[in-house]
């Protein structure tokens, strides 16, 4: 493992996923197509669903883990935070897609991430 404290793995997955997409740019559409079939096709959203589901659960854990190596302030839910997360991340990624002649996806989410990572951080004292 890269890392071994949770917040550091939590920080390594927005970049980790910038690159993935810069990589192979048809991961990006994966969760605009799962909510396109849930919304035409309702009876499928347990098949689709778990695209979004394991990312936030995948997030909380860390934020959990994180929580209990003093790392993350106790007083936040860890699933509304993932969840918070996780659709910034698509978020972004759908405004870098619409206004290309804007920032870059990576500095959009790097931007998100530091303000982020420090609205969770734990007070040091």
């Amino acid at each position: 493992m890269r890392h071994e404290r949770a917040i550091d793995q939590l920080a390594s997955i927005p970049p980790t996923l910038v690159q993935l997409i810069r990589e192979d740019p048809s991961l990006a559409v994966v969760g605009r197509l799962c909510a396109e079939l849930e919304e035409q096709h309702p009876e499928l959203a347990p098949e689709v669903r778990p695209a979004v589901t394991g990312w936030i659960r995948l997030v909380a854990s860390l934020i959990r883990r994180a929580q209990d190596e003093g790392d993350v302030r106790r007083d936040l839910d860890p699933e509304a935070l993932a969840a918070v997360a996780v659709a910034a991340f698509d978020g972004l990624r759908e405004v870098a897609d619409l206004l290309p002649e804007g920032p870059p996806l990576h500095d959009l989410v790097q931007s998100f991430a530091a303000v982020f990572l420090r609205g969770i951080a734990a007070d040091p004292s």
